[in-house]
């Protein structure tokens, strides 16, 4: 966890970054309105605190910061879209993750892809989202 062993000061600044980073979000397209509201409100919960404030709301405010950024992280945030099969497409090469790991010699587009964790995965030139 980010937050152990932290100050209430460098809270207050890892809440900075994550309000930052949620401003760029909320600069662009976001799917659901829902999702920018929840963004919205837990931007401005976060804005209001600082190194003053106790522990306990500091800690607040980054787990509703968190959950909201987290939910925003879709396809269209990544660069990452589902795949799309092609007739013809159902065998293919190894499966690797986004650290270059081995995870499978050979996929099978159709089956095989429920076993792994949820994230993202390099097949040949794709990149595939598994949910």
């Amino acid at each position: 966890d980010v937050t152990a062993n932290r100050n209430p000061a460098e809270l207050a600044g890892l809440l900075e970054d994550m309000e930052a980073f949620a401003g760029r979000l909320l600069e662009g397209t976001l799917p659901d309105e829902n999702m920018r509201e929840t963004l919205e409100e837990a931007c401005g919960k976060a804005a209001l605190l600082d190194g003053n404030d106790t522990q306990e709301e500091l800690y607040a405010a980054y787990g509703a910061l968190r959950d909201a950024l987290s939910a925003s992280q879709v396809p269209h945030a990544t660069g990452v879209r589902p795949v799309t099969l092609a007739e013809g497409d159902g065998k293919a090469g190894a499966v690797y993750d986004l650290g270059g790991r081995l995870v499978r010699n050979t996929a099978d587009f159709r089956k095989g892809w429920d076993d792994l964790q949820p994230g993202v995965y390099i097949q040949g030139n794709r990149k595939v989202w598994v949910r």
